[in-house]
């Protein structure tokens, strides 16, 4: 909060704030009561959103305070900070995975063709699972993370993805998601991610692959 009003007067007391929310400028709401906060004070803001905003297609919510002088007069209102409304995407069903000649093939079931416009993009977390200590003491030796992330833009297109990224004698378990992305500015993109999948596991056996086919190999329960 700042220290001095608009007639460069430190302010006594505590300053009023409102805090304003629309999807449009034009058609702002007042969130809550106005906030009296003390000069100078660092200050934060949370709401829960109402059902008729974090539910239907995603779109762009702003954010924006404005103080009050002496007289409740507003001094203006503040810069905007986005954020997104709208329901999460659903779940990603089917995530399957098989042994590929370069890797291990991930597929899933398409969404509906009314939903793929609001999650085109499909984020794959993957894990990697050890029988014994020595594996894992092994793994660490030459990675930083158990954890390893793929990204695919278009995910609801397409359906799979290829992890090449993989070892012989390791089990891995992968969960997909839906993430909706939505632009604000050239330089900053909104995501709003849908629930992980059911796992997928499989044991990287060393097999021996032809380079024109991929084979499948059977999966191993997530334990």
């Amino acid at each position: 909060m700042p220290k001095k009003g608009t007639d460069r007067l430190l302010v006594n007391g505590t300053i009023a704030v409102r805090v304003w929310r629309g999807e449009e400028k034009a058609e702002l709401t007042q969130i809550g009561d106005t906030i009296h906060l003390t000069p100078g004070a660092a200050s934060s803001f949370s709401e829960d959103l109402p059902r008729a905003l974090s539910t239907g297609r995603v779109r762009r919510l702003c954010y924006f305070v404005d103080l009050l002088d002496r007289e409740s007069r507003s001094t203006g209102l503040s810069d905007y900070v986005a954020t997104i409304a709208g329901g999460p995407p659903p779940v990603v069903e089917g995530l399957r995975a098989e042994r590929a000649a370069k890797g291990v093939l991930l597929r899933w079931t398409p969404p509906p063709a009314d939903e793929e416009s609001e999650q085109t993009a499909v984020r794959i977390r993957r894990v990697v699972l050890f029988d014994t200590a020595t594996d894992e003491k092994q793994w660490l030796a030459t990675h930083s993370s158990f954890e390893h992330n793929l990204f695919v833009e278009d995910g609801t297109q397409s359906a799979h993805a290829l992890d090449n990224d993989v070892q012989d004698g390791y089990m891995y378990e992968y969960q997909a998601q839906y993430v909706a992305q939505l632009p604000v500015s050239n330089a900053v993109v909104l995501e709003l991610r849908g629930p992980f999948s059911a796992p997928a596991c499989i044991h990287i056996k060393q097999v021996v692959l032809s380079d024109s086919a991929a084979k499948s190999v059977p999966l191993s329960d997530c334990p």
